[in-house]
Protein backbone atom coordinates (compact mmCIF):
# COMPACT_ATOMS: atom_id res chain seq x y z
CA UNK A 1 0.00 0.00 0.00
CA UNK A 2 2.59 2.52 0.87
CA UNK A 3 4.68 1.87 -2.42
CA UNK A 4 1.43 3.02 -4.18
CA UNK A 5 0.64 5.89 -2.45
CA UNK A 6 4.67 6.94 -2.30
CA UNK A 7 4.19 6.91 -6.20
CA UNK A 8 1.12 8.38 -6.55
CA UNK A 9 2.10 11.50 -4.22
CA UNK A 10 5.30 11.62 -6.04
CA UNK A 11 3.83 11.15 -9.58
CA UNK A 12 1.25 14.42 -8.96
CA UNK A 13 4.18 16.75 -7.42
CA UNK A 14 5.91 15.94 -10.66
CA UNK A 15 2.68 17.11 -12.29
CA UNK A 16 2.82 19.97 -10.60
CA UNK A 17 6.08 20.92 -11.28
CA UNK A 18 5.67 20.83 -14.81
CA UNK A 19 2.45 22.98 -14.63
CA UNK A 20 3.85 25.40 -12.60
CA UNK A 21 7.35 26.01 -14.59
CA UNK A 22 5.12 25.99 -17.57
CA UNK A 23 2.81 28.58 -16.53
CA UNK A 24 -0.25 26.32 -16.39
CA UNK A 25 -1.07 26.87 -12.61
CA UNK A 26 -2.45 29.75 -10.90
CA UNK A 27 -0.81 32.31 -9.12
CA UNK A 28 -2.05 30.65 -5.87
CA UNK A 29 -0.04 27.37 -7.13
CA UNK A 30 2.57 28.57 -8.03
CA UNK A 31 3.26 30.38 -4.46
CA UNK A 32 2.53 27.63 -2.50
CA UNK A 33 4.75 25.45 -4.56
CA UNK A 34 7.48 27.63 -4.49
CA UNK A 35 7.19 27.93 -0.79
CA UNK A 36 7.54 24.12 -0.59
CA UNK A 37 11.29 24.79 -1.29
CA UNK A 38 13.38 26.64 1.72
CA UNK A 39 16.55 28.25 -0.34
CA UNK A 40 13.71 30.28 -2.89
CA UNK A 41 11.57 31.07 -0.31
CA UNK A 42 14.04 32.32 2.23
CA UNK A 43 16.46 34.26 -0.38
CA UNK A 44 13.79 37.31 0.15
CA UNK A 45 14.20 37.64 3.58
CA UNK A 46 18.08 39.31 3.34
CA UNK A 47 16.55 42.35 1.19
CA UNK A 48 14.07 43.10 4.42
CA UNK A 49 10.86 41.51 1.44
CA UNK A 50 8.87 38.92 1.32
CA UNK A 51 8.24 35.65 -0.96
CA UNK A 52 5.73 35.66 -3.56
CA UNK A 53 2.97 35.06 -1.10
CA UNK A 54 4.16 36.55 1.56
CA UNK A 55 3.74 35.23 4.65
CA UNK A 56 2.16 32.39 3.33
CA UNK A 57 4.86 31.48 1.50
CA UNK A 58 6.97 31.47 5.21
CA UNK A 59 4.21 29.76 6.54
CA UNK A 60 4.65 26.79 4.22
CA UNK A 61 8.39 26.80 4.23
CA UNK A 62 8.13 26.61 7.65
CA UNK A 63 5.39 24.07 7.91
CA UNK A 64 7.77 21.90 5.49
CA UNK A 65 10.83 22.31 8.02
CA UNK A 66 8.92 21.84 11.22
CA UNK A 67 7.36 18.42 9.59
CA UNK A 68 10.69 17.45 8.82
CA UNK A 69 11.75 18.13 12.98
CA UNK A 70 9.17 15.76 13.84
CA UNK A 71 8.40 13.35 11.12
CA UNK A 72 11.53 12.83 9.61
CA UNK A 73 12.67 13.43 5.65
CA UNK A 74 8.80 12.95 4.24
CA UNK A 75 9.30 15.71 1.64
CA UNK A 76 12.10 13.81 0.11
CA UNK A 77 10.77 10.48 -0.02
CA UNK A 78 7.23 11.87 -1.07
CA UNK A 79 7.38 14.88 -3.29
CA UNK A 80 10.31 15.68 -4.10
CA UNK A 81 10.48 15.66 -8.06
CA UNK A 82 14.22 15.24 -8.64
CA UNK A 83 14.07 12.52 -5.93
CA UNK A 84 11.20 10.77 -8.08
CA UNK A 85 13.28 10.85 -10.92
CA UNK A 86 15.87 9.09 -9.20
CA UNK A 87 14.09 6.87 -8.28
CA UNK A 88 12.79 5.81 -11.20
CA UNK A 89 16.39 5.76 -12.55
CA UNK A 90 17.24 2.77 -9.78
CA UNK A 91 13.69 0.83 -10.88
CA UNK A 92 15.29 1.14 -14.47
CA UNK A 93 18.71 -0.18 -12.59
CA UNK A 94 16.88 -2.98 -11.18
CA UNK A 95 15.11 -3.87 -13.99
CA UNK A 96 18.58 -4.31 -15.86
CA UNK A 97 20.03 -6.27 -13.23
CA UNK A 98 22.49 -3.71 -12.38
CA UNK A 99 23.81 -4.05 -8.21
CA UNK A 100 23.30 -0.26 -6.50
CA UNK A 101 25.97 1.07 -4.15
CA UNK A 102 25.26 3.28 -1.21
CA UNK A 103 26.26 6.87 -1.76
CA UNK A 104 28.64 6.68 1.66
CA UNK A 105 31.23 8.64 2.76
CA UNK A 106 30.20 11.98 1.31
CA UNK A 107 29.15 14.05 4.65
CA UNK A 108 31.61 16.12 5.00
CA UNK A 109 30.90 17.44 1.22
CA UNK A 110 27.27 17.89 1.71
CA UNK A 111 27.79 19.90 5.48
CA UNK A 112 30.52 21.98 3.34
CA UNK A 113 27.59 22.72 0.45
CA UNK A 114 24.93 23.47 3.01
CA UNK A 115 27.15 25.69 5.03
CA UNK A 116 28.18 27.70 1.92
CA UNK A 117 24.96 28.20 0.13
CA UNK A 118 23.42 29.11 3.49
CA UNK A 119 26.35 31.85 3.75
CA UNK A 120 25.47 32.71 0.46
CA UNK A 121 22.17 33.06 0.56
CA UNK A 122 22.70 35.31 3.76
CA UNK A 123 24.80 37.68 1.95
CA UNK A 124 22.68 38.41 -0.41
CA UNK A 125 23.87 36.36 -3.27
CA UNK A 126 21.95 33.74 -5.57
CA UNK A 127 25.00 31.45 -6.85
CA UNK A 128 22.89 28.75 -4.41
CA UNK A 129 21.60 28.10 -7.42
CA UNK A 130 24.14 25.88 -8.31
CA UNK A 131 23.44 23.21 -6.04
CA UNK A 132 19.90 23.78 -4.66
CA UNK A 133 17.73 20.81 -6.90
CA UNK A 134 14.66 23.65 -7.27
CA UNK A 135 16.81 25.98 -9.81
CA UNK A 136 18.71 23.16 -11.21
CA UNK A 137 15.75 21.43 -12.06
CA UNK A 138 14.21 24.31 -13.32
CA UNK A 139 17.01 24.46 -16.23
CA UNK A 140 16.02 20.75 -16.74
CA UNK A 141 12.76 21.28 -17.91
CA UNK A 142 14.53 24.09 -19.92
CA UNK A 143 16.28 21.79 -22.43
CA UNK A 144 13.48 21.45 -24.40
CA UNK A 145 12.32 24.74 -25.18
CA UNK A 146 16.20 25.38 -26.32
CA UNK A 147 16.88 22.61 -28.50
CA UNK A 148 13.21 23.76 -30.07
CA UNK A 149 14.41 27.10 -30.49
CA UNK A 150 17.72 26.91 -31.28
CA UNK A 151 19.28 28.32 -28.59
CA UNK A 152 21.07 30.09 -26.96
CA UNK A 153 22.44 27.00 -25.84
CA UNK A 154 24.70 28.69 -22.74
CA UNK A 155 25.53 27.96 -19.09
CA UNK A 156 22.60 27.24 -18.18
CA UNK A 157 21.95 24.22 -21.13
CA UNK A 158 25.02 23.38 -19.63
CA UNK A 159 23.89 23.51 -16.34
CA UNK A 160 20.95 21.31 -16.76
CA UNK A 161 22.34 18.62 -18.94
CA UNK A 162 24.95 17.84 -16.01
CA UNK A 163 21.73 18.04 -13.51
CA UNK A 164 19.91 15.30 -15.82
CA UNK A 165 22.98 13.36 -16.26
CA UNK A 166 22.88 13.62 -12.53
CA UNK A 167 18.97 12.36 -11.85
CA UNK A 168 18.84 9.71 -14.37
CA UNK A 169 22.97 8.28 -15.12
CA UNK A 170 23.91 8.26 -11.10
CA UNK A 171 21.46 6.62 -9.89
CA UNK A 172 22.07 3.57 -11.81
CA UNK A 173 24.62 2.92 -9.96
CA UNK A 174 24.27 5.06 -6.84
CA UNK A 175 21.12 5.33 -5.92
CA UNK A 176 19.94 9.17 -4.31
CA UNK A 177 23.61 10.05 -4.75
CA UNK A 178 22.74 14.27 -5.44
CA UNK A 179 20.56 13.77 -2.46
CA UNK A 180 23.25 11.99 -0.03
CA UNK A 181 26.31 14.23 -1.54
CA UNK A 182 24.99 17.67 -2.34
CA UNK A 183 21.40 18.48 -1.87
CA UNK A 184 21.44 21.50 0.20
CA UNK A 185 18.11 20.98 1.13
CA UNK A 186 18.64 17.23 1.59
CA UNK A 187 21.56 18.14 4.33
CA UNK A 188 19.11 20.31 5.95
CA UNK A 189 15.91 17.74 6.18
CA UNK A 190 18.95 15.11 6.89
CA UNK A 191 20.42 17.44 10.41
CA UNK A 192 15.98 17.87 11.69
CA UNK A 193 15.76 14.43 11.20
CA UNK A 194 18.46 13.36 13.86
CA UNK A 195 16.12 15.65 15.97
CA UNK A 196 12.84 14.10 14.76
CA UNK A 197 10.89 11.78 17.27
CA UNK A 198 8.51 10.15 14.47
CA UNK A 199 10.72 8.34 11.91
CA UNK A 200 11.83 5.54 10.75
CA UNK A 201 13.92 3.20 12.95
CA UNK A 202 15.83 -0.09 13.50
CA UNK A 203 14.34 -1.98 16.56
CA UNK A 204 16.84 -4.64 16.96
CA UNK A 205 16.04 -6.53 13.72
CA UNK A 206 18.72 -9.56 13.00
CA UNK A 207 18.64 -8.87 9.28
CA UNK A 208 18.71 -11.89 7.64
CA UNK A 209 16.12 -11.76 5.46
CA UNK A 210 17.26 -9.07 3.59
CA UNK A 211 14.08 -8.07 2.49
CA UNK A 212 14.14 -4.19 3.22
CA UNK A 213 17.61 -3.74 1.98
CA UNK A 214 16.12 -4.89 -1.59
CA UNK A 215 13.71 -2.32 -1.03
CA UNK A 216 15.27 0.96 0.41
CA UNK A 217 15.66 3.50 -3.15
CA UNK A 218 18.54 4.86 -1.14
CA UNK A 219 20.65 1.84 -0.36
CA UNK A 220 20.92 2.32 3.37
CA UNK A 221 19.96 -0.40 5.15
CA UNK A 222 22.76 -3.10 5.65
CA UNK A 223 22.44 -6.08 8.01
CA UNK A 224 18.84 -4.92 9.39
CA UNK A 225 21.03 -1.30 10.41
CA UNK A 226 19.74 2.07 8.97
CA UNK A 227 22.47 4.76 7.77
CA UNK A 228 20.31 7.75 9.67
CA UNK A 229 22.42 10.28 7.06
CA UNK A 230 20.91 8.67 4.20
CA UNK A 231 17.23 7.25 5.08
CA UNK A 232 14.71 9.52 3.49
CA UNK A 233 12.08 7.72 5.56
CA UNK A 234 10.20 6.20 2.61
CA UNK A 235 8.12 3.53 4.76
CA UNK A 236 8.81 0.88 2.04
CA UNK A 237 11.22 -1.46 4.54
CA UNK A 238 8.45 -0.61 7.18
CA UNK A 239 5.74 -1.84 5.05
CA UNK A 240 7.86 -4.81 3.93
CA UNK A 241 9.03 -6.24 6.71
CA UNK A 242 7.95 -9.19 7.83
CA UNK A 243 9.14 -9.40 11.60
CA UNK A 244 8.18 -5.77 12.35
CA UNK A 245 11.33 -4.83 13.45
CA UNK A 246 12.05 -2.19 11.13
CA UNK A 247 8.94 0.52 11.75
CA UNK A 248 7.94 4.23 11.62
CA UNK A 249 7.50 5.00 15.09
CA UNK A 250 8.44 6.97 17.98
CA UNK A 251 11.29 6.66 19.56
CA UNK A 252 11.54 4.06 21.91
CA UNK A 253 15.25 3.82 23.77
CA UNK A 254 14.73 0.45 25.38
CA UNK A 255 14.44 -0.76 22.25
CA UNK A 256 16.26 0.82 19.36
CA UNK A 257 19.49 -0.46 18.27
CA UNK A 258 22.91 1.46 18.29
CA UNK A 259 23.99 2.38 15.34
CA UNK A 260 26.74 0.43 13.54
CA UNK A 261 30.19 1.91 13.22
CA UNK A 262 30.26 4.51 10.24
CA UNK A 263 26.20 4.50 10.55
CA UNK A 264 24.45 7.85 11.91
CA UNK A 265 25.78 11.21 12.86
CA UNK A 266 28.78 11.11 15.26
CA UNK A 267 30.12 13.23 17.53
CA UNK A 268 33.54 13.06 15.28
CA UNK A 269 30.74 14.07 12.07
CA UNK A 270 29.20 16.74 14.24
CA UNK A 271 32.95 18.48 15.42
CA UNK A 272 34.00 17.79 11.73
CA UNK A 273 30.52 19.46 10.31
CA UNK A 274 30.83 22.61 12.54
CA UNK A 275 34.67 23.45 11.30
CA UNK A 276 33.21 22.58 7.79
CA UNK A 277 30.39 24.76 8.24
CA UNK A 278 32.81 27.65 8.78
CA UNK A 279 34.88 27.18 6.34
CA UNK A 280 32.03 27.19 4.06
CA UNK A 281 30.97 30.32 5.64
CA UNK A 282 34.13 32.08 4.83
CA UNK A 283 34.68 30.60 1.10
CA UNK A 284 30.96 32.53 0.89
CA UNK A 285 32.75 35.71 0.70
CA UNK A 286 34.80 35.68 -2.36
CA UNK A 287 32.80 33.61 -4.42
CA UNK A 288 29.47 36.59 -3.82
CA UNK A 289 32.03 38.84 -4.34
CA UNK A 290 32.81 37.55 -7.70
CA UNK A 291 29.73 36.60 -8.97
CA UNK A 292 27.95 39.85 -7.97
CA UNK A 293 26.93 42.36 -10.75
CA UNK A 294 28.39 45.45 -11.04
CA UNK A 295 26.88 48.85 -12.78
CA UNK A 296 26.87 50.31 -15.74
CA UNK A 297 24.12 47.24 -16.50
CA UNK A 298 24.83 45.16 -19.33
CA UNK A 299 21.18 44.04 -20.60
CA UNK A 300 17.82 44.65 -20.20
CA UNK A 301 16.26 42.84 -16.90
CA UNK A 302 12.29 42.26 -16.90
CA UNK A 303 9.57 44.52 -15.35
CA UNK A 304 9.82 43.81 -11.68
CA UNK A 305 13.04 43.47 -11.47
CA UNK A 306 13.45 47.05 -9.96
CA UNK A 307 17.45 47.13 -10.68
CA UNK A 308 19.70 45.02 -12.65
CA UNK A 309 22.43 44.50 -9.83
CA UNK A 310 19.97 43.44 -7.71
CA UNK A 311 17.64 41.30 -10.09
CA UNK A 312 20.95 39.48 -11.06
CA UNK A 313 21.96 38.56 -7.40
CA UNK A 314 18.79 37.42 -6.50
CA UNK A 315 17.65 35.35 -9.46
CA UNK A 316 17.57 31.60 -9.25
CA UNK A 317 18.25 31.15 -12.84
CA UNK A 318 15.46 27.93 -12.79
CA UNK A 319 13.87 29.78 -15.95
CA UNK A 320 10.30 29.73 -14.94
CA UNK A 321 9.89 33.11 -15.98
CA UNK A 322 11.23 31.96 -19.67
CA UNK A 323 9.12 29.02 -20.00
CA UNK A 324 6.02 31.82 -19.43
CA UNK A 325 6.98 34.59 -21.69
CA UNK A 326 4.54 34.38 -24.44
CA UNK A 327 6.52 36.65 -27.04
CA UNK A 328 9.54 34.54 -26.51
CA UNK A 329 11.80 38.07 -25.27
CA UNK A 330 13.21 36.19 -22.10
CA UNK A 331 16.30 34.17 -23.11
CA UNK A 332 18.74 32.45 -20.67
CA UNK A 333 22.20 33.95 -20.81
CA UNK A 334 25.89 33.78 -19.19
CA UNK A 335 28.79 35.77 -19.39
CA UNK A 336 27.94 38.72 -21.36
CA UNK A 337 25.77 39.95 -18.52
CA UNK A 338 28.62 40.88 -17.05
CA UNK A 339 29.85 38.90 -14.14
CA UNK A 340 31.80 35.66 -14.82
CA UNK A 341 29.90 32.36 -14.83
CA UNK A 342 26.33 33.90 -14.29
CA UNK A 343 23.42 32.06 -15.80
CA UNK A 344 20.99 34.52 -15.53
CA UNK A 345 18.26 35.72 -17.93
CA UNK A 346 17.64 38.94 -19.91
CA UNK A 347 15.25 40.07 -22.77
CA UNK A 348 17.07 39.59 -25.99
CA UNK A 349 14.69 42.22 -28.61
CA UNK A 350 16.45 40.10 -31.41
CA UNK A 351 13.65 37.50 -30.21
CA UNK A 352 10.82 39.11 -29.60
CA UNK A 353 9.55 42.38 -26.94
CA UNK A 354 8.18 42.98 -24.23
CA UNK A 355 4.26 42.32 -24.50
CA UNK A 356 2.60 45.22 -22.61
CA UNK A 357 -0.35 43.53 -21.88
CA UNK A 358 1.63 40.47 -20.25
CA UNK A 359 2.66 40.02 -16.84
CA UNK A 360 3.40 36.70 -16.81
CA UNK A 361 7.08 36.34 -15.30
CA UNK A 362 6.24 38.77 -12.74
CA UNK A 363 3.83 35.87 -11.15
CA UNK A 364 6.10 32.77 -11.67
CA UNK A 365 8.99 34.26 -10.11
CA UNK A 366 10.55 32.12 -6.70
CA UNK A 367 13.23 34.36 -5.09
CA UNK A 368 11.80 37.63 -5.69
CA UNK A 369 13.90 38.80 -8.19
CA UNK A 370 10.72 39.60 -10.47
CA UNK A 371 8.05 41.33 -8.06
CA UNK A 372 4.63 40.91 -8.60
CA UNK A 373 3.02 44.16 -10.08
CA UNK A 374 -0.64 43.98 -10.99
CA UNK A 375 -0.90 44.71 -14.95
CA UNK A 376 -1.96 48.31 -14.35
CA UNK A 377 1.18 48.90 -12.51
CA UNK A 378 3.37 47.25 -14.82
CA UNK A 379 2.58 48.66 -18.08
CA UNK A 380 4.28 51.74 -16.77
CA UNK A 381 6.98 49.77 -15.10
CA UNK A 382 10.53 51.68 -17.29
CA UNK A 383 12.79 48.79 -17.95
CA UNK A 384 15.02 50.22 -20.83
CA UNK A 385 15.35 53.53 -22.80
CA UNK A 386 15.23 53.56 -26.47
CA UNK A 387 17.48 55.37 -28.48
CA UNK A 388 17.35 56.65 -31.91
CA UNK A 389 19.58 55.96 -34.65
CA UNK A 390 19.30 58.87 -37.37
CA UNK A 391 22.18 57.80 -39.27
CA UNK A 392 20.70 54.56 -40.38
CA UNK A 393 17.27 55.67 -39.58
CA UNK A 394 15.23 55.17 -43.30
CA UNK A 395 13.68 58.88 -42.91
CA UNK A 396 16.23 60.09 -41.70
CA UNK A 397 19.19 58.78 -43.81
CA UNK A 398 16.73 57.73 -47.07
CA UNK A 399 13.98 60.23 -47.10
CA UNK A 400 12.03 57.45 -47.59
CA UNK A 401 8.89 56.43 -45.67
CA UNK A 402 9.15 54.01 -42.82
CA UNK A 403 6.77 54.45 -38.87
CA UNK A 404 7.52 50.56 -38.31
CA UNK A 405 8.71 51.69 -34.80
CA UNK A 406 5.96 54.07 -34.27
CA UNK A 407 2.81 51.24 -35.76
CA UNK A 408 4.32 49.15 -32.72
CA UNK A 409 4.83 51.59 -30.08
CA UNK A 410 2.23 50.85 -27.05
CA UNK A 411 2.50 53.89 -25.32
CA UNK A 412 2.43 57.16 -28.00
CA UNK A 413 6.73 57.22 -26.92
CA UNK A 414 7.06 57.51 -30.60
CA UNK A 415 5.23 59.71 -33.08
CA UNK A 416 5.65 60.41 -36.61
CA UNK A 417 6.11 64.22 -37.78
CA UNK A 418 7.39 65.83 -41.04
CA UNK A 419 10.92 65.71 -41.91
CA UNK A 420 11.90 67.29 -45.49
CA UNK A 421 9.70 65.32 -48.18
CA UNK A 422 8.69 62.51 -45.73
CA UNK A 423 7.44 61.71 -42.05
CA UNK A 424 10.10 60.99 -39.72
CA UNK A 425 10.22 59.33 -36.25
CA UNK A 426 10.29 61.16 -33.04
CA UNK A 427 10.76 60.18 -29.83
CA UNK A 428 9.43 60.95 -26.33
CA UNK A 429 11.09 59.59 -23.63
CA UNK A 430 8.51 60.21 -20.57
CA UNK A 431 6.63 57.84 -22.31
CA UNK A 432 8.68 55.16 -23.43
CA UNK A 433 8.71 51.83 -20.95
CA UNK A 434 11.57 50.19 -23.23
CA UNK A 435 9.33 47.41 -23.99
CA UNK A 436 11.76 46.72 -27.53
CA UNK A 437 8.63 46.45 -29.70
CA UNK A 438 10.40 49.50 -31.78
CA UNK A 439 13.14 47.31 -31.77
CA UNK A 440 12.23 44.45 -33.08
CA UNK A 441 10.09 45.99 -35.62
CA UNK A 442 12.87 48.03 -36.78
CA UNK A 443 13.37 46.61 -40.77
CA UNK A 444 16.90 48.24 -40.95
CA UNK A 445 19.46 45.39 -40.90
CA UNK A 446 22.26 44.35 -39.51
CA UNK A 447 21.83 47.17 -36.97
CA UNK A 448 18.77 48.39 -35.90
CA UNK A 449 18.31 52.25 -36.59
CA UNK A 450 16.05 52.42 -32.92
CA UNK A 451 17.78 50.37 -29.91
CA UNK A 452 16.74 50.04 -26.49
CA UNK A 453 19.20 50.82 -23.79
CA UNK A 454 19.04 49.06 -20.38
CA UNK A 455 18.96 51.09 -16.84
CA UNK A 456 20.44 50.46 -14.01
CA UNK A 457 17.51 51.45 -11.89
CA UNK A 458 13.75 50.91 -13.22
CA UNK A 459 11.31 53.83 -12.83
CA UNK A 460 7.54 54.64 -13.65
CA UNK A 461 7.04 55.59 -16.97
CA UNK A 462 4.36 58.67 -17.52
CA UNK A 463 0.70 57.65 -18.19
CA UNK A 464 0.42 56.39 -22.11
CA UNK A 465 -0.37 59.18 -24.72
CA UNK A 466 -4.01 59.47 -25.40
CA UNK A 467 -4.54 57.92 -29.24
CA UNK A 468 -1.67 55.36 -29.05
CA UNK A 469 -2.02 52.05 -29.51
CA UNK A 470 -3.51 50.95 -26.59
CA UNK A 471 -6.32 53.29 -26.67
CA UNK A 472 -7.78 51.06 -29.28
CA UNK A 473 -11.49 51.48 -28.98
CA UNK A 474 -11.32 47.59 -30.43
CA UNK A 475 -9.60 45.96 -27.89
CA UNK A 476 -8.91 48.37 -25.01
CA UNK A 477 -10.49 51.59 -23.20
CA UNK A 478 -13.17 52.33 -26.05
CA UNK A 479 -11.30 55.87 -25.91
CA UNK A 480 -10.85 56.58 -29.50
CA UNK A 481 -7.60 56.45 -31.09
CA UNK A 482 -5.93 54.93 -34.68
CA UNK A 483 -6.02 50.98 -35.04
CA UNK A 484 -3.61 48.83 -32.83
CA UNK A 485 -1.54 46.50 -34.34
CA UNK A 486 -3.74 43.41 -33.09
CA UNK A 487 -6.38 44.77 -34.69
CA UNK A 488 -5.47 46.19 -37.49
CA UNK A 489 -5.75 43.16 -40.15
CA UNK A 490 -8.73 42.68 -38.84
CA UNK A 491 -10.19 46.44 -40.07
CA UNK A 492 -8.38 46.04 -43.17
CA UNK A 493 -10.03 42.43 -43.82
CA UNK A 494 -13.93 44.39 -43.11
CA UNK A 495 -12.72 47.45 -45.55
CA UNK A 496 -11.56 50.32 -43.43
CA UNK A 497 -11.14 51.36 -39.39
CA UNK A 498 -13.94 51.88 -37.83
CA UNK A 499 -13.07 53.87 -35.40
Amino acid sequence: MVPRVRLLTQTAFLGLSLCVFFGLAGRVVTGFYHGLHVFPTLASLPWFSLPPLGPASLAAAGVLLLAAALCGRLYCSFLCPAGFLQDLSRRLARALGVAGRKTSGWTWLRILVLALCGALLARRSSAYLYFDHFANLGRVYGLGHALRSGGPLGINFLLGLAFLAVLLAVPLRWPRWFCGALCPSGTLFMLLRSLAPVKVRSLGCAGDCGVCAGLCPAQCISGGRIDERLCIDCLECSGACPTGRLAYSWRRPGLAAPAAPGEGLTRRDLLAGAGLAAAGWLGSLPLARLLRPRPPAAAVVPPGGKAYASFLERCAACDTCVSVCPSRVLVPVGRELGAPGLAKVKLDFSAGYCAYECNACLAVCPSGAISYFPLPAKKRIRIGKSRLIKEICIPYAFERDCGACQEQCPTGALTMEPFKSVTAPVQHQDYCVGCGACQFACPTRPRKAIVVDPLDLHAFASPPKRGSKIDCRSCSSGQGGQACWRCRPAAEEAGGFPF
